[in-house]
């Protein structure tokens, strides 16, 4: 039986993330030293709550991409006419890329990581209302919405459990790296979790009864879909929009979970002491754009780490662009109908929670680059495979064979990019 760790009594360290000094040039994170006598009971209160926030910022997070991923998934078969679904995507992911450059700092600055986070998760409840009526002005105006609180939304998550996982580490005399890994890893966990609950709500919905089934020739089907799908050239049943009251229904559970997320963070997240003391700092100062952010990306840009990070963050947005989008349209609902986009995307959603909490364990002994390695070999595979694959609904295992051996590979670039780049910002 593995020895309890060691407590220390002694002093606690409270980590301190300041993004001004970054802009500056110096490292953005620091310890400031509390010299009190703690007794050990302080020291387990403190443990339990850090543990508590970490697993309310996961829970959190799980009820709000329950109700985004799915309805990610599903934006190219569902708002198929005229692109309109994969259109808003698009959107969304640019909006993040302005919104990173400009939003996070000034946002977590003037408001802290806790009501940064309840903001932004207002901003996804935009994109999930939009989808009770989507046209080309609704749903864009949305996404933008959505895209620009995003960037804000990640920022805080990534902050806030870097600080409690080094405060976590600190009292209990641990590894500073390792505790990050797995604070990450179970974050993740519950993170890509929510693939399975979301994908099963939709499934649900959209389940289709025996008299509603169509027979469509096998040989037209394995021609027209896969790698070889054009929608534009298709008359194909399967990729019919639901009936409205589906959607509707769809997209009132799918808000009802995003605002849920939102009460449960304004209840239960505390918020961070530096936050608190920052604000009471700024209480009748004036409110100003803040572009240290962007002055401390451009600054790391310089630095080879970074620069060997940028390939694989790029690779990590197109691979999930392409599962979500094209895979889901082309592969699942083309062949098989979107009824069983939820049911493949589960199978996805389970080993991608899974691995991303084995990552989390297993770096320790495994070393990053073993992780980087099975990840590129599971896309590869996957890769070639449909190339040659023409898919039918015969076929049922290599569909789900597909979507855990792809979930593997992400579950490794989300949870070990983000990793990487906390340890490199906090050395």
């Amino acid at each position: 039986m593995a020895a309890e760790p060691k407590i220390a009594t002694k002093r606690k360290c409270v980590v301190i993330i300041d993004p001004k000094d970054s802009a500056n040039g110096d490292s953005p994170v620091h310890l400031e030293e509390e010299l009190d006598e703690l007794d050990e009971l302080d020291v387990a209160k403190r443990r339990r709550n850090l543990l508590k926030n970490l697993g309310v910022i996961s829970l959190a997070f799980l009820l709000m991409f329950t109700a985004y991923s799915s309805m990610q998934n599903l934006q190219s078969s569902l708002n198929a006419e005229d692109g309109l679904g994969t259109a808003s995507l698009s959107v969304i992911y640019g909006g993040i890329v302005i919104s990173s450059l400009f939003v996070p700092t000034a946002m977590i600055d003037a408001l802290g990581c806790k009501w940064t986070i309840v903001v932004s998760i207002f901003c996804y409840s935009v994109y999930m209302i939009a989808n009770f009526y989507a046209t080309w002005w609704t749903l864009i105006p949305a996404a933008l919405v959505l895209g620009l609180g995003a960037a804000p939304l990640w920022s805080a998550k990534c902050t806030y459990l870097t600080e409690i996982a080094m405060e976590y580490a600190s009292i209990t005399e641990q590894d500073q790296e390792v505790i990050i890994s797995r604070f990450f890893g179970f974050f993740f966990m519950a993170f890509q979790s929510s693939h399975i609950w979301g994908n099963l709500i939709s499934a649900s919905i959209f389940k289709l009864s025996p008299d509603e089934e169509v027979d469509i020739d096998e040989d037209f089907i394995r021609e027209t879909c896969g790698i070889n799908f054009c929608p534009t050239e298709l008359n194909n049943t399967n990729l019919d929009r639901p009936p409205d009251k589906d959607v509707y229904l769809l997209s009132a559970v799918f808000t009802a979970c995003v605002f849920a997320a939102a009460i449960i963070v304004i209840l239960f997240f505390d918020q961070l002491k530096r936050d608190i003391d920052a604000r009471e700092r700024r209480m009748g100062s004036s409110c100003k754009v803040d572009f240290s952010l962007l002055l401390a990306t451009i600054k790391h840009i310089a630095q080879s780490n970074q620069v060997l990070l940028i390939p694989l963050t790029i690779y990590s947005g197109l691979e999930q662009g392409f599962f979500q989008a094209e895979f889901t349209k082309a592969y699942i609902t083309c062949s098989w109908g979107i009824h069983m986009v939820g049911y493949v995307m589960m199978v996805y959603g389970v080993t991608n929670a899974l691995w991303s909490f084995c990552t989390g364990m297993l770096v320790r002994y495994s070393g990053r680059s073993l992780m980087f390695a099975i990840g590129t070999a599971c896309h590869i595979s996957v890769i070639i495979a449909l190339f040659y694959w023409q898919p039918y609904p015969d076929d049922a295992p290599i569909y789900f064979i597909i979507a855990a051996v792809w979930g593997v590979g992400d579950a490794v670039w989300q949870t070990q990019i983000n990793c990487k780049l906390n340890n490199y910002i906090i050395k």
